[in-house]
């Protein structure tokens, strides 16, 4: 009986090596070791803005940022239109333009600057004004 379960120690020891030695090695990755996503997206923006200048659709990396954002926001005005939520590039302009002029309203009235819509309304208007008047 000690013999027998010597041999059933050595067949599962030889086993457990046979699965340590089969199963596929992970690397230990230290929080040094990470990559900061944003760095992955940052690396994919440079690429893409390189690729633009490369085919010849812009002259610099500045234009080319142009370009990229051109494309954003006719992409973000098509989706718009795909959705039905408007029924041509014109109208979901106009919309999109609602839209950031609500959000913005919203987000005085969120950071406590004023306290309804109709004042964030009449502060912005205010603050435009201010602006242009620098301008001059």
């Amino acid at each position: 009986s000690s013999a027998v379960r010597r041999r059933t120690l050595t067949t599962k020891l030889a086993l457990g090596a046979a699965l340590l030695f089969a199963a596929p090695r992970r690397s230990v990755v230290t929080l040094q070791q990470r990559r900061d996503p944003r760095a992955d997206g940052q690396l994919g923006l440079a690429a893409a803005l390189q690729n633009i200048v490369e085919r010849g659709e812009a002259a610099t990396l500045d234009e080319a940022q142009t370009v990229l954002s051109q494309r954003g926001h006719a992409a973000s005005l098509q989706k718009l239109v795909d959705s039905g939520e408007a029924a041509t590039l014109d109208e979901a302009s106009k919309l999109a333009g609602q839209r950031a002029r609500a959000a913005s309203l919203q987000k005085l009235v969120d950071s406590g600057e004023v306290a309804t819509l109709e004042e964030a309304s009449k502060l912005a208007g205010q603050r435009a004004l201010a602006a242009s008047l620098q301008k001059l």
